[in-house]
């Protein structure tokens, strides 16, 4: 089973987007390749919950980042937070889509 859905919905910047598995795939890569992290700090403890019904999750997470990223290693320090949304399936839970927002 994949974790990730595809068709699966991403909304970031004022956009909605529904990225295939391959560009989600290609851009972790790119970003985690020249990221480098000193803090990766929950500012408040993730929030899980699932529906009455049991066929939906939700994750709600706010953490704080900070290090260098880029070929010039330039340094960043940012507040993020971000729900992620799950359905269950046969044989687990499947991420579907994600709204994240920076401060």
């Amino acid at each position: 089973m994949s974790l990730e859905s595809d068709p699966f919905v991403s909304v970031n910047g004022g956009r909605v987007t529904f990225p295939d598995a391959s560009e989600r795939r290609e851009g972790r890569a790119a970003y985690l390749e020249t990221t480098k992290f000193e803090t990766y700090r929950d500012i408040r403890a993730p929030i899980a919950r699932i529906s009455d019904d049991g066929t939906l999750g939700w994750l709600i997470a706010e953490v704080e980042i900070e290090g260098t990223t880029g070929s010039s290693r330039t340094p960043f320090r940012d507040i993020w937070a971000w729900i992620e949304l799950y359905e269950k399936v046969d044989d687990g839970w499947r991420l579907v889509g994600n709204a994240s927002n920076r401060r």
